[in-house]
This record gives C-alpha cells, structure tokens and sequence, in this order.
C-alpha cells in the first residue's frame, strides 16, 4: 500500500483518473488526478499508467494517437494536455477486457490439434495464436497466447508479423503483450482512425502546492468511489479502517518518491516496519517541516475524500464494447 503527497491511496488514485475520463465528469478533477500521481510518484508511474490507459481504452478508436503521445514529454501541462485529449475521444472497452481475460491464465475451450500448413512456417505457440486470430476467436486468442509468455521475442515478431506486417507496432509502453493484445483486437474488428487534430490545454493549473498541515485546501476531490471498486485495490484486500491507516501513515507513505526525499532529508529509515530517525533532532525536523508535532497525525481535514467507503457499481455498463470476450 503506497500514499501519495495528499495521502491518497496510489492504486485508488489511478483508478479515480480512468472514471473521470469514461464517465466524463470533470476535465478538471482528471487533471488532478493524473497530477496527483505524478507529484507523488513521478515519470515513470505516471507515463506507464497513461500508456495502460490509452491501450485498455483509446487505442481502438484512437490507434493513431500513439505516435503523437510518444512525442510529448512529461510535465504538468503536457499531461493537462494528453488528459485533455483522452476526455474528448471516443473509448472502446475491447483491450480491457482482453487484457483483465488474458491475466487470468485462461485454458482454452477448443483444442487445436490439426492446423492449416500454411502456419507451418510458424513456431509451435506462435501458430496456434495466429490461428485462434484467423478464425476470429478473441476468448481462444488469449488463452493460447497465456501460454507464450517464456517464448516473448519469437511470438511478438511471428504474431505481429503475421497481422501487421508493414506497420512499427512498439512504443516506448513496456507491457509488450498488452501492445500485442491491442493490435491483434484492432486487427479484428478493423476500425478506422480519423481523428489526428489534437486539443492543447491553454489554462494554467498548478497542482504543485501541498500544505500538510492543511489538507483542506489541497485534498481537493474525494476519490470516485462508487465505480472504483471493480478495480485491484489494495485498501480493499487489507480491509483497513482510517485510523490504522494514519497511525502508520508514515511506513505506507515511506516507499512513495515524494515521501522518500522528505525521509532521506531528515535520516529517516524504515527499519523493522517502522519509520525511524537517526536521532532526536532529526524527528522534530521531519514534523516541523509538515507542519504537526512529533507524534501527531498529519492533518485529518478532508479524510472522508480519501477514505471513504468503496463500492463497485458497474463502471462499464454503458460504455462501448466492440467485441465481446464472453
């Protein structure tokens, strides 16, 4: 479990970020979100989970979008301007449940046993994919390549090779079988991507500001908890109340990049599952910098918007699914 500058839970953060752009509640509260993650956690995180989203959500109607994302570089604005993007497109829910179908290790419901020569050419795994992609079998297509996974480079050239054979499909996400999850339901459902005229946010925000001492005036949204229980999350799994998040808010916050200069900068250590300091001066620095005393809780203002209660209504109901893993 991992808290970010404001206290929010970083998996819940993430999540908040997917149901504000698909349900298209507020551009605004999207915008802190994805800010929210990367003032606390940084680079990587934030641009791994925009990748993660664009795939699981835009890519099929939006697939040219990629070359233009792999442009931009990470600041505050250009994720302002990214989220913006997103907000206004159209979404597609197919990778999703492809990728969510494809984690789960599935067995497939038709064994393969004699296939067409002309996959000869084609290694053993490799083949039966392919052949699962040519008879449209999106549910068959993810358990056979579920059992690819040892043999990375051979399948990814051989599939990619076989649908998309003039086309650079890499980018600089790193889940490579989720690219390939994507191509190959694009591959199946053919849509075309019209749009390449791109929005640029022209407004100034500024997430940057924090005041601990007063999460009132930061914590600006509650998490979206109505949908965000269909989601992975780790403050589900561990069935944690507020109170024994904040008596070790310190050990859940310790891992988080924002937190860890703070703790560097003070000689503070994790040690034995709790937080500790070289020596007293060190404490009393660290609390004083945020704002409480030594033993304090850091500010409960607004901690209803971070820890409420999570319910998981259908998030995906109404939205646009092309082809169906059922």
């Amino acid at each position: 479990m991992n808290l970010s500058r404001h206290l929010y839970e970083r998996e819940e953060i993430k999540a908040s970020y997917i149901v504000c752009l698909l349900n298209k509640t507020s551009l605004e509260e999207a915008y802190f979100w994805i800010c929210e993650l990367f003032y606390s956690f940084g680079e990587n995180d934030t641009i791994k989970h925009v990748w993660k989203v664009y795939y699981d959500f835009y890519y099929i109607q939006n697939h040219n979008m990629k070359n233009w994302l792999e442009t931009q570089p990470i600041t505050e604005k250009i994720l302002q301007t990214i989220t913006k993007n997103l907000f206004k497109r159209k979404c597609d829910m197919s990778v999703f449940k492809a990728r969510k179908y494809f984690e789960t290790n599935p067995k497939p419901n038709v064994i393969y046993r004699r296939l067409p020569k002309l996959l000869d050419k084609y290694s053993k795994k490799s083949k039966k994919v392919i052949h699962a992609i040519n008879k449209k079998d999106l549910k068959n297509v993810c358990c056979y390549l579920s059992y690819c996974r040892g043999d990375v480079p051979i399948v990814l050239d051989e599939i990619i090779g076989h649908i998309q054979p003039k086309q650079i499909v890499w980018c600089t996400h790193s889940d490579k079988f989720h690219i390939l999850i994507s191509e190959i339901v694009k591959h199946l459902v053919n849509v075309k991507d019209n749009n390449t005229n791109y929005f640029i946010e022209d407004k100034k925000y500024n997430y940057e500001f924090i005041d601990l001492s007063n999460l009132s005036l930061t914590r600006k949204y509650k998490i979206q908890n109505e949908y965000i229980g269909c989601f992975d999350l780790p403050r589900v799994k561990l069935n944690m109340s507020t109170d024994e998040i904040y008596r070790k808010w310190d050990v859940y916050c310790y891992n988080t990049p924002f937190w860890q200069k703070m703790f560097k900068h003070c000689n503070g250590v994790l040690k034995d599952g709790e937080v500790v300091f070289g020596n007293e001066n060190d404490l009393e620095k660290f609390y004083e910098l945020y704002g409480f005393e030594v033993d304090e809780y850091p500010s409960r203002s607004n901690d209803n918007n971070c820890f409420c209660d999570i319910y998981s209504n259908d998030l995906f109901k109404s939205k646009p699914i092309m082809m169906s893993i059922d």
